[in-house]
């Protein structure tokens, strides 16, 4: 064996075979007999080398076979031993390969020993290398990290390893050629180094900074055998394999390829690995992936090693995996960005880079999303780096425009970013105002040919002419073509005289034909010469002379009058116009043609020519500019549909475009920001951030320091001047986006100190429409900030309250807005006193000055605006509001009363129509003041004015209105508040009394001082004392105090507000008043008059329907609606019995009242403030309202309702029924639209399975054939899905017996036909036979009873159905309810014994208006069945309709319902 060759084996079984010529291992030993004799290693190598490679290679081979059996002192010890073995042998081969001549048995036994040496240590590194990296794999599976493997403690892999790669370096440096006796390297030698080398490359900590020794020891190796031994050839597709298995090499090898292409002698091998992935046509995704990393790698690294191989690049960008082909995209932006960014490069580089910018271009259109977004990131890099050529931004734009609208949101994404940055980025303009830019281009176009027009050349285009001029000519052609016509119509006589004439002259025509053929040249010279001068008008601007110099040649020169313009022709007036025109158009575009000469050899001087250049420079400028401007529009149209998305990338992206856009001059203000406003209450915070950054660079990018380093304060006066205009111009309906969108800006610093200081030096400028804005701005913006408004309190009462206030009611509303937000809200935790101003202030003199004064201006319409204002801002601010407000109410009463129409001139130029169309409104009720009779009763007062204007009561009735409501506000919040701060002071200083110990029993005082003769419940001190009573309730008691204080103070007759409470309502009652809107205004006060108290509500109620049951005016019966809505949100027990009347206003005429009572319905209903009953249908109704709004309200309420529980599925057999029976004579269309838009939204399986057994044991108490189709089609509405099926078929089957009888009806039979083939189309292939049978079921039952008969005994057979059996009941067990609550899946039907519960009390009953099944309303009766003497809703409505108009004014009338006296008066 000594002399047999040794070869390397592929396997380490092929060195068990046995061959004569080549070595073979004759004993491999066991793992006990390795560990007896691997402790002799290291004493055969210190002896002899050769001894312990040849004669121990059986040993060495077996510790490579049993590598896992063996223990790791075993397996180190002979990596140890054979490590140093094979440096000796390197070190030994030395000598003998340089010397060259070798003799032939040396040599062979050196190149045994070698290959030997270099089997076993590759192997062993082999192994450990396995061992390491599924040890760490193991590891980072357990601790969810990344962790080492295990190592010995003597021991470190990492180490042996770079020794083990530094021996192979030095084995490969040698000039290993002389080993072989032809020089030729044996492939098997080269194959396990090459091997060994690239399992090494398959750890992945390999690409790690601390590996990169290591790794450039690996790749320098892999080099050598490339560049000295040829073995490029074998060792790329080893490279790729591998890279196509493990990402991590991307990058590393990356690296090491590019270096070793820079080193020389290995040029070509970057060649071979891209021809090679360009050659493979099975790369899968993952390993596109991979090898599009390397070459991302590789641009990123040394992008100058890809430049020769460009071609092949663009070759590689066409392959199939879309993987390899983004990574290329990215790698080719990356080189045009690295190596193509100069101005000057030469003519290879213009051509390397055309062949990148085409691939980028190319792939536009990829049939893959994600190329597709590479391209256009990759054109979004060159634009934002200013690379993109000019002559390419308009064609990719173009394409980008259309990737606007693109499937995939990835694509429409980066499709928005390109358009964006290219109007950041274009180089035209900064405005690309399309008008602008037209209007500019016709300028310049025109200036060059009246330039080149005075060099005596006419170097221009016609087309571009006409382009410029095209559109104004045709306006003027059809302008003098009308008025043409006008003319000839009103000279009837000089036509008659005309044709005449022409009867004449064409007979001396006929005589004297030779005369004009001897003219004839004279004439076309003539026409020639007419149209070069109209030519030239044209050139010269003179549009309207040319055009009329066109119509006189051709009524000359058109004998056979095809313009149709000669005097002579009798249906002249008939002919067409737009085809006239359009022949003058082309008559004056030949005369365009004329003006231009055949040659142009003309040398002009260089001045002249110079100038001539730069205005075709400057028209193709602005040609670019329109182009863009246009291809951008396109773009916002696309942008608006994406605004209609869910998408939320498409929102952001697209509200990130239009803010550009927007900047650019390409959007309207109100088709930018304000259209994104809405956006601000979306729930999305990415969305809502996108909307306040694009608002932000509308209106703020002059004082951000991202786009404004230097601002000075004028920049702050210009951008708050541009923000309080949006805020002040902006439509109602943009008034609560607005507001937020300020204060998100003011909480988030971009409106700062600064800009509110320059929104306060606009306010004390004097010019109107600086300060009004300006106080409208701060109004929202100083909210929270109440320190800021209680410095410019002063400011506030000179400018807003004042005479400048006096004279504009829009200032002063906006100043009462800002004094608004002085007082800072009160809680609990608040311990400081809160901030009020005395009454007697002059602020509030001067308030309720212009607060009374202004009832009698007329002409301002903001005064409503400015009393709401006033009045909260004393209720907010004033230290005794109620004081204050008692003491306006009464002057203004007094002024009221003596009103004079003579004493204010003013009104009659600025009446009104309501003022027009007034009566007057005897005020014989008014009392004064001072009297405590009732107002009706005459008194010992002065005497009173005989009429007053309906306006002026309007105004005063509407401010009764705003105290009433404000005092609501004031006592349960405010009152409510300062007693819960109360309460934390005394709290607080019972601490203090405990820590000191003290032996004192007292009780901390309130934060204001006590009123000699306040107290809590006096109405006019209720915020001057403090009371023990108040701070030792609970909070439910202190409300139940609150709302007695109402019932005996407020609503007292004795008090103001309730002597006036009787005038309010006398306004909507008495027979005299017939101003819709005063009796609107009092309505509405009156409703604010019952929301104080429960008990008033209850008293006033059935007097409040009777008006909306009543009247018939719709104005009026809208106030009562919402007002009534307003009722049922706060006091629902006391309101809900009267909600028929409201339902009943879905039946009126008028539509606005339909959409108004359903829109307070459906407010109610969804926010949970009243249960919907039986009156399901009449909201159903509305699903086929005449009227759209009614339509579209309908459709959210029910798709709404459907969300909330199983509200929709407990009440919709209410409606079949109720609907059902109403459309069973007529028509049946509305009911099938009904359904269609309802049973939809029932999309539960086991409510649908559920339905379909209600609904078909209904079959059998229906005898009419339209009722029965309508079950039918109620059925066949219902959503089945392919899990729900198989149970639908079966409810529907088992209920049978039902509807067998009801087949007859050939309508019946139709639906039940369609349920079967929708049920068979969501069956498998097992179902559809069951199908059939059920099909041929049907068609026996409609045959008649004895065919049905037995078909359903066939079916009940051959489907083996067996009826239900009754659920036995279940003994009770503890508390179990038993009745399920009205949201759960049970329809309440079932069977089960429920154990009896013991009753509660009266009080803790819950009143129930909902119900879990079909007899909700024999039940709902059942429960009120106690009350015998009460009158359901309906019956009393019917009792009030019946009453006369003269019964229910009279005086005084009492009756009763439910036990309680109801008193009605007028």
């Amino acid at each position: 064996m000594e002399e047999a060759e040794f070869i390397i084996p592929h396997g380490i079984d092929e060195l068990l075979e046995f061959n004569e010529n080549q070595y073979s291992v004759q004993d491999v030993l066991t793992p006990v007999e390795i560990r007896e004799q691997y402790t002799g290693l290291r004493l055969v190598l210190s002896e002899d080398l050769s001894d312990f490679i040849f004669g121990k290679f059986d040993l060495l081979y077996s510790c490579i076979k049993n590598f896992q059996q063996l223990s790791p002192k075993v397996t180190l010890e002979v990596w140890d031993q054979s490590l140093k073995a094979f440096g000796l042998q390197v070190s030994n081969l030395r000598p003998f390969l340089e010397k060259g001549n070798i003799d032939s048995n040396i040599r062979e036994k050196l190149l045994r020993n070698t290959k030997m040496i270099l089997y076993v240590c590759t192997e062993l590194m082999y192994k450990f290398e396995e061992r390491c990296i599924s040890e760490r794999e193991l590891a980072s599976k357990l601790t969810k990290g990344k962790k080492k493997g295990a190592q010995h403690k003597d021991f470190n892999w990492d180490e042996e390893k770079t020794s083990g790669i530094h021996e192979l370096f030095k084995l490969v440096s040698l000039p290993l050629k002389n080993l072989w006796k032809k020089a030729n390297i044996s492939d098997d030698f080269l194959d396990q180094i090459s091997r060994i080398c690239l399992k090494l490359l398959e750890d992945r900590e390999i690409g790690f900074v601390g590996k990169k020794a290591m790794r450039d020891s690996i790749f320098q190796i892999l080099s050598v055998l490339c560049k000295e031994y040829i073995f490029g050839l074998s060792l790329i597709p080893r490279l790729l394999q591998l890279l196509m298995l493990h990402e991590h090499l991307a990058v590393p090898l990356a690296s090491s390829i590019s270096n070793l292409e820079q080193s020389g002698g290995n040029a070509g091998l970057l060649h071979l690995i891209l021809t090679e992935i360009e050659g493979d046509s099975d790369i899968t995704p993952k390993a596109g992936s991979h090898f599009g990393s390397f070459v991302v790698a590789l641009s990123q690294q040394h992008p100058a090693s890809l430049v020769p191989h460009i071609e092949i690049l663009a070759d590689i960008a066409e392959s199939e995996p879309y993987t390899l082909r983004t990574g290329i995209l990215e790698a080719t932006k990356n080189l045009l960005l690295q190596l193509y960014s100069s101005q000057e490069l030469d003519e290879n580089q213009k051509s390397e880079n055309e062949a990148l910018l085409e691939i980028l271009d190319n792939h536009l259109i990829d049939v893959n999303a994600y190329a597709r977004c590479k391209a256009l990131q990759g054109w979004t890099s060159l634009c934002e780096a200013e690379m993109l050529p000019v002559k390419l931004l308009l064609d990719i734009l173009e394409k980008a425009v259309e990737r606007t609208l693109d499937k995939s949101s990835y694509v429409r994404k980066d499709a928005l970013k390109f358009l964006k940055t290219c109007l950041e980025h274009n180089p035209f303009s900064g405005n690309l105002d399309k008008e602008k830019i037209g209007k500019q281009l016709e300028a310049a176009t025109a200036k060059l040919i009246k330039l080149q027009g005075n060099a005596g050349v006419a170097d221009f285009s016609v087309e571009e002419v006409w382009e410029t001029i095209g559109k104004r000519v045709q306006i003027i052609v059809h302008k003098a073509l009308a008025q043409d016509l006008a003319d000839k119509e009103n000279e009837p006589a000089t036509e008659k005289v005309a044709e005449e004439n022409k009867e004449e002259s064409d007979k001396e025509n006929k005589s004297e034909e030779d005369k004009y053929e001897k003219h004839a040249e004279e004439m076309e010279k003539e026409l020639q010469e007419g149209l070069l001068k109209a030519g030239n008008l044209l050139l010269d601007e003179k549009l309207e002379e040319a055009v009329q110099l066109a119509l006189e040649l051709t009524k000359k020169h058109d004998k056979d009058n095809h313009f149709g313009m000669a005097k002579n022709e009798e249906n002249a007036k008939d002919d067409n116009e737009d085809l006239q025109a359009d022949l003058m158009c082309t008559l004056l575009k030949a005369a365009l043609t004329a003006v231009k000469p055949e040659t142009a050899d003309i040398e002009l001087p260089k001045d002249v020519q110079v100038e001539i250049k730069k205005k075709k420079e400057t028209i193709q400028f602005l040609k670019n500019c329109l182009q863009i401007s246009t291809l951008i529009g396109v773009a916002s149209e696309n942008v608006r549909m994406l605004l209609a998305t869910s998408q939320t990338t498409d929102l952001v992206e697209a509200i990130d475009f239009i803010a550009s856009a927007q900047q650019f001059g390409l959007l309207s203000e109100e088709d930018s920001a304000l259209k994104l406003l809405e956006f601000l209450h979306s729930k999305d915070l990415a969305l809502k951030k996108a909307v306040t950054d694009a608002c932000k660079k509308i209106y703020l990018s002059s004082i951000d320091p991202e786009y404004n380093v230097e601002i000075t304060f004028n920049g702050y006066v210009e951008a708050m001047k541009k923000i309080s205009s949006m805020v002040h111009n902006a439509r109602p309906c943009f008034s609560k986006s607005i507001a937020l969108l300020v204060q998100t800006w003011v909480n988030h610093g971009s409106i700062n100190n600064e800009c509110l200081f320059a929104l306060w030096e606009m306010v004390e400028s004097k010019n109107k429409s600086e300060c009004v804005p300006a106080l409208h701005t701060l109004s929202i913006a100083l909210a929270g900030k109440p320190n800021l408004v209680q410095e410019k309190i002063a400011t506030l009462d000179k400018i807003g309250f004042g005479s400048r206030g006096e004279g504009c009611f829009e200032l002063a509303k906006w100043a009462a807005a800002v004094l608004c937000h002085a007082t800072p809200k009160i809680t609990a935790e608040t311990l400081t006193n809160p901030f009020r101003i005395p009454f007697t202030d002059d602020i509030f003199t001067h308030i309720s000055n212009l607060l009374i004064k202004g009832v009698f201006k007329l002409g301002d319409k903001d005064y409503c605006g400015l009393a709401g204002y006033f009045v909260k801002a004393i209720f907010k601010t004033c230290l005794k509001p109620l004081s204050l407000i008692e003491e306006i109410l009464r002057k203004m009463h007094e002024e009221v009363r003596k009103y004079n129409p003579a004493d204010y001139p003013e009104n009659k130029n600025n009446s009104t129509d309501a003022e027009e169309e007034r009566e007057d409104v005897p005020l014989t009720q008014l009392a004064t003041q001072e009297t405590d009779a009732p107002p009706t009763q005459p008194t010992d007062t002065p005497p009173l004015v005989e009429s007053i204007s309906h306006v002026v009561l309007l105004r005063y009735v509407y401010v009764i209105g705003l105290v009433v409501e404000e005092l609501h506000t004031f006592i349960y919040e405010d009152i409510m508040a300062e007693i819960r701060r109360q309460k934390t002071l005394v709290e607080l200083e019972r601490n203090r009394q405990r820590m000191r110990r003290s032996r004192a029993n007292t009780t901390a005082s309130s934060g204001q001082d006590d009123d000699e003769d306040g107290s809590l419940f006096d109405i006019k001190k209720l915020m001057h004392s403090s009371s023990k009573y108040f701070i030792n309730n609970t909070e439910e008691e202190n409300l139940d105090a609150l709302l007695r204080l109402c019932d005996n103070e407020v609503l007292f007759k004795d008090n103001l507000l309730g002597k006036l409470l009787t005038f309010v309502q006398d306004c909507f009652t008495s027979r005299h008043c017939h101003h819709h809107g005063l009796r609107i205004v009092a309505i509405q006060t009156f409703g604010k008059y019952m929301q104080l108290s429960p008990n008033f509500c209850s008293k006033n109620l059935l007097k409040f329907v009777t008006i909306l049951a009543k009247s018939k005016d719709s104005r009026v019966k809208i106030a009562c609606i919402h007002t009534l809505g307003d009722l049922l949100k706060k006091f629902p027990n006391q309101c809900e019995p009267y909600s028929p009347f409201v339902y009943d206003c879905l039946k009126e005429s008028d539509s606005n009242v339909r959409f108004e009572a359903l829109v307070v319905i459906s407010k109610l209903i969804l926010s949970d403030m009243i249960r919907v009953k039986f009156q399901i249908s009449s909201l159903a109704r509305c699903l086929t309202d005449t009227d759209m709004r009614c339509q579209d309200l309908a459709r959210y309420f029910f798709a709404t309702l459907a969300k909330k529980g199983n509200i929709l599925y407990n009440l919709v057999l209410d409606m079949i029924s109720q609907l059902s029976i109403e459309y069973s004579e007529s028509n049946q269309t509305s009911f099938e639209e009904i359904m269609n838009e309802i049973l939809p939204h029932i999309d539960k399986d086991k409510q649908v399975v559920a339905l379909v057994e209600k609904l078909s044991s209904r079959f059998k108490d229906k005898a009419e054939e339209v009722e029965c189709y309508n079950l039918a089609l109620c059925i066949s509405k219902l959503p089945v899905t392919a899990k729900s099926v198989h149970a639908f078929k079966e409810a529907l089957m088992e209920s049978l017996p039902h509807y067998a009888d009801k087949l007859k009806y050939p309508t019946v039979k139709s639906k039940f036909d369609e349920i079967v083939q929708m049920v068979r189309k969501q069956m498998k292939a097992e179902g559809k036979d069951e199908c059939e049978k059920w099909q041929e079921v049907l068609d026996s039952c409609a045959k008649g009873k004895d065919s049905a008969k037995l078909a359903i005994a066939g079916l009940a057979e051959a489907v083996q159905v067996e009826p239900k059996e009754k659920r036995k009941a279940k003994a009770p067990r503890g508390r179990r309810k038993a009745r399920k609550d009205s949201s759960s899946d049970d329809d309440g039907e079932a069977a089960v014994a429920a154990p009896k519960t013991p009753r509660a009390p009266r009080s803790q009953r819950k009143k129930v208006v909902d119900s879990d099944d079909d007899d909700s309303i024999i039940q709902t009766a059942a429960r009120h069945k106690r009350k015998p003497a009460a009158k359901t809703p309906a019956t009393r409505k019917q009792a009030i309709l019946e009453e006369d108009e003269e019964e229910i004014q009279s005086p005084v009338k009492q009756r009763r319902v439910r036990g309680k006296k109801i008193v009605e008066s007028d």
